[in-house]
């Protein structure tokens, strides 16, 4: 139902390592490097959902047990993405074998999960970003991992464990450091798994990487384990930034000032020590794209009032290597913008629109994007059964402040059959709280799969039959007794059918014991015995 609100890696990556002397330990700044320009890097924390980087692999926002996608969460504790269900009926708690947080801010930020797959051995892009550089630089690369396949007695399948291939600009990185040790050398190390109570553990992958002649680098990670089961990943706090060369100004952040109430002031800028102290030979401060500033010397920038008395605008800095500054051509490098706004132009603090809440399986979805923020800290999610009170079952993070379309979606758990309510309390970052319109939906009685095999024992061809409840992605697979995947066979969920068949072809499979699993909204074991 759709509703109109009013106005009111994993392993991951590392760089080239050309000076051994480098021990990085720290989040994010490694040892080595003392002082470190602004984080390059699109969406690091994954907070703004799918964007700013490519994969071979394909986005779902609920990862549905489906082999080859990837999602975006705030963790996979209590199974919040929907993965429980690929090991319904098989006697294990997922939460025992595979589980997660988000390493800033548990319960709050937002972190990239991914079930890779891979039957070329190193084909496969999981995670690639293209970044401005400037030549004749070295830079800094820190990033954090997690094994999600647990070692686990209650779980008798071992799996994979992930290995990665890294390039940069093509070039297979030789070097880096896994939580401050050194790792030479080309190959990866499989990452290790750790106890399900270090659900909040992650590992820490960095390096350095000198950027020569180049003013681009396209950071790559493949996936080198061919096969399906076990290699799950999450990664998080991805970071790239000039060593040794800091931009930065204080205050940083967003700043709201109110037209109606007379209090808008100028603002002054002034540069951090580390920034001074890092050698630049020009400043030039800009407000919403144009140059009003420019300085030979580090020093305080006071914003410029517009025609109408007001300091409303975006502010950048940016900082040059030659004296000429941009006039030179030289490389710069952009500091994290601050802007300042006018937070009293409505009663509600954002501007919400097409909130939606629609069933999936024996969840709901709920979507909705705003048209601007204002100092929005985020979204407490509260839902109703049937005529009771509204209860929160989640928080969304907002982006603070912003002029742009941003879309937000969260999946509830597993509902049983009832009336649902939900409401959106946007909060910001003082605490005040508003509440949004309600929106309805119905979850009718879920039933579970249906699943025949036929005949069995089969010679040359077993059929088999799967019923559905609903509309879902569904994987079959023919699996030996030594755990080895013989045959698959995937149906996608847009192929708008809740009835399959597969002919599974064992005229060439070896005489024995077979299991048949099959994935949909909950999982089916069924033994197969072929004879020849």
């Amino acid at each position: 139902m759709k509703q109109s609100l009013p106005h009111s890696l994993i392993w991951l990556i590392s760089f080239l390592v050309l000076d051994t002397a480098f021990v990085f330990a720290q989040d994010p700044i490694p040892g080595g490097c003392l002082n470190l320009g602004p984080n390059l890097v699109v969406n690091p924390e994954f907070e703004e959902g799918n964007i700013g980087f490519s994969s071979s692999y394909s986005f779902h926002p609920d990862y549905t047990c489906g082999f080859g996608q990837y999602t975006i969460n705030t963790s996979i504790i209590n199974d919040p993405v929907g993965g429980a269900s690929c090991y319904s009926g098989t006697g294990f708690d997922l939460t025992t074998i595979w589980a997660a947080s988000d390493r800033n801010d548990p319960g709050v930020g937002n972190f990239l999960i991914l079930d890779p797959t891979d039957t070329t051995g190193g084909n496969f892009v999981i995670w690639e970003q293209t970044i401005d550089v400037c030549p004749g630089n070295q830079y800094v690369f820190s990033a954090f991992a997690k094994n999600l396949f647990f070692l686990e007695s209650t779980f008798p399948y071992s799996g994979i464990d992930p290995i990665f291939d890294l390039t940069i600009n093509g070039d297979t990185v030789v070097g880096y450091y896994v939580d401050g040790v050194l790792f030479p050398g080309g190959t990866f190390n499989p990452l290790g798994r750790q106890s399900i109570n270090d659900n909040t553990v992650w590992t820490q992958i960095s390096g350095t990487w000198e950027s020569g002649a180049n003013t681009t680098a396209t950071i790559t990670i493949k996936n080198t384990v061919p096969g399906n089961e076990g290699n799950d990943i999450a990664i998080d706090g991805v970071f790239l930034g000039l060593c040794g060369r800091s931009v930065d100004f204080s205050p940083n952040t967003d700043l709201g000032q109110c037209a109606q109430l007379g209090t808008i002031q100028p603002v002054t800028l002034t540069l951090t020590a580390p920034t001074i102290a890092s050698g630049w030979q020009s400043y030039e401060w800009y407000k919403n794209g144009a140059l009003v500033q420019s300085d030979p010397a580090p020093t305080p920038f006071t914003t410029p009032a517009d025609v109408n008395g007001e300091y409303f605008g975006t502010y950048q800095l940016r900082v040059f290597q030659d004296p000429l500054g941009s006039a030179s051509g030289s490389c710069g490098s952009v500091s994290k913008q601050i802007v300042i706004f006018d937070d009293c132009q409505v009663s509600f603090p954002v501007e919400l629109v097409d909130f939606d809440a629609e069933i999936q399986g024996s969840r709901a979805v709920l979507s909705w994007a705003t048209a601007w923020e204002s100092q929005n800290a985020g979204f407490e999610v509260q839902m109703a059964k049937g005529n009771d009170e509204f209860e929160p079952v989640g928080f969304v993070k907002g982006v603070g402040s912003s002029q742009t379309l941003v879309d937000y979606s969260f999946l509830s758990a597993a509902l049983t059959p009832d009336t649902y309510r939900f409401r959106l309390q946007q909060v910001d970052f003082d605490g005040k709280a508003t509440l949004s319109d309600e929106v309805e939906l119905t979850l009718a009685d879920y039933q579970d799969m249906v699943v025949q095999l036929f005949p069995n024992p089969a010679a040359a061809t077993a059929t088999l039959d799967i019923a559905m409840p609903v509309e879902t992605r569904v994987s079959a697979e023919l699996i030996g007794m030594d755990g080895r995947i013989v045959l698959s066979q995937t149906w996608n969920q847009m192929a708008g059918t809740k009835n399959l068949q597969w002919e599974i072809p064992v005229a060439d499979v070896p005489s024995g014991v077979y299991l048949v699993r099959v994935r949909g909204i909950s999982q089916s074991l069924t033994k197969l015995v072929v004879q020849h």
